[in-house]
């Protein structure tokens, strides 16, 4: 049995018996209007479920190189930490240096992937503006606030883990 039949019609003689024939074979009538916002509110939550699914799978690609990247510099950098421990500095002293060079890292990183983000994005939008007209741009501050914090937490993390393992910094 087909699951949808499309019907036009033209009098409302001939809606009120689609109706009933309907109802007797336990189907409904939908205006097209109603069964055209159903099929788009529908796609609209399938279109915002794969673009999660997606970001979140960027998010998880991005906070593993961003950790593996972080451990390998600073595993390359053990006659650096050496050398300091063996100028004077502590194991903390080198710990909290370790930490705020990560940190300035990351905040360079996110800088520069906010100026090639806006000067990408507003092409595609100077782009969209001649061919649609102009549109609000919205910025979802909070996302990016928790993305480029979770960003900077991971390389901080990252980049301490060896000089707290390491017993060259003691």
């Amino acid at each position: 049995m087909p699951g949808s039949v499309y019907v036009r019609t033209r009098t409302a003689a001939a809606v009120a018996a689609l109706r009933a024939v309907a109802l007797q074979a336990a189907a409904r009538v939908v205006p097209a209007a109603q069964w055209s916002a159903a099929a788009s509110d529908q796609r609209s939550r399938q279109n915002q479920v794969g673009l999660e699914l997606l970001l979140g799978i960027a998010i998880a690609y991005s906070a593993i190189g961003i950790a593996s990247t972080s451990l390998m510099s600073a595993s390359g950098r053990r006659a650096e930490r050496a050398l300091l421990g063996l100028t004077g500095a502590t194991r903390w002293q080198v710990l909290r240096f370790t930490a705020a060079e990560s940190l300035v890292l990351s905040v360079a990183a996110v800088i520069t992937a906010a100026v090639i983000s806006v000067l990408v994005l507003g092409g595609l939008w100077v782009a969209f503006a001649r061919a649609a007209g102009i549109v609000a741009v919205v910025v979802p501050w909070p996302m990016i606030g928790v993305i480029a914090g979770g960003a900077a937490l991971i390389g901080v993390v990252a980049s301490t883990m060896p000089v707290l393992l390491s017993k060259a910094a003691e």
